[in-house]
């Protein structure tokens, strides 16, 4: 396959209006005191995250269109589903760091709120999810997504941190992101620990992500994730964990899939991410195999300006 190649600066724009609201990348380089030669200019917007690492290894031509060109994309049933319930996951959590426990129905009702606002921007509802899916049954979903986390998960964690903003150079990267939570558990766990015991004992910090998903995760995916090994290497801790929320015929569950990440794994990332930030630099966006996964209508966004024109 040919790579096209081209050279491309990319530029932040000025704010012109004093006015505009404060973007929440641009509110986290403030709160973490981030130096203005953090920024990269050869790269979309002075900065590269997993999100942008991931998306150019699925399809270099989609990550153009999102990222260098900029077209908007429009909202799908599976994201605005996992947008929600992580919303309502995220205030429960942090209410719990605060010492409050906030009754189920305040975390339904945010969930409804959210699905009822994000079922309005829905173009396809067959794009993503069921083609018998609507606004109600994806508020159902969201709903039994959310319960089945408050009622198997919220007593399970102990919280220290809820998305939790990093700005790190990683190689000659600069790199943003958050971590969905980093959880306080156990090191040793004995059988027969009395409660006065297991107070005292030794304790493991954990970074998790939260996933809602159609199928629980092989030890394969957990152990070779690379969102999980750059929070391990951003975070200092070999101890990583998927929370999974997975939807189920019979009904959602709720799964923990934890895994480890060493040195190695941590430099292994960072070389990759390193050769692909470079491409980006180049302005190398290849397309991706025609038999791939992503390639059709309801995995891209930008099918219809790509391979999609000519069907």
């Amino acid at each position: 396959m040919a790579l096209r190649k081209l050279r491309v600066i990319f530029t932040t724009r000025s704010v012109v209006s004093e006015e505009k609201k404060e973007s929440r990348t641009d509110k986290l380089l403030r709160i973490l005191q981030v130096p203005d030669d953090f920024k990269d200019p050869t790269l979309p917007n002075g900065l590269f995250s997993h999100s942008q690492y991931n998306s150019w290894l699925i399809c270099g031509r989609a990550y153009e269109y999102k990222y260098v060109t900029k077209y908007a994309t429009p909202e799908y049933v599976a994201t605005s589903c996992g947008s929600a319930v992580h919303s309502g996951i995220e205030h429960t959590l942090v209410n719990k760091m605060a010492g409050k426990i906030v009754p189920i129905e305040e975390g339904l009702e945010l969930v409804a709120k959210i699905i009822d606002e994000k079922a309005k921007l829905i173009v396809d509802w067959g794009v993503g999810g069921d083609d018998e899916m609507t606004a109600e049954k994806l508020k159902a979903k969201a709903l039994r997504l959310y319960r089945t986390f408050y009622v198997n998960a919220l007593n399970k964690i102990n919280p220290v941190a809820i998305e939790k903003g990093f700005a790190k150079r990683l190689g000659d990267v600069p790199v943003i992101g958050y971590i969905d939570l980093v959880d306080e558990q156990p090191a040793l766990i004995v059988p027969g620990m009395s409660p006065e015991e297991a107070a005292t004992a030794p304790v493991k910090r954990v970074t998790v992500d939260f996933k809602t998903a159609r199928a629980k995760w092989s030890k394969a995916q957990l152990d070779t994730n690379t969102q999980l090994t750059m929070y391990a290497f951003v975070e200092g801790t070999p101890h990583v964990r998927v929370d999974q929320l997975v939807d189920l015929k019979s009904g959602p569950v709720y799964h923990r899939g934890e895994s480890q990440r060493n040195a190695i794994d941590a430099e292994v990332f960072v070389d990759h991410l390193n050769q692909v930030a470079d491409f980006v630099r180049k302005g190398i966006f290849p397309m991706t195999d025609i038999g791939s996964w992503a390639c059709n209508v309801d995995h891209c966004s930008f099918w219809k300006l790509c391979r999609g024109k000519k069907r």
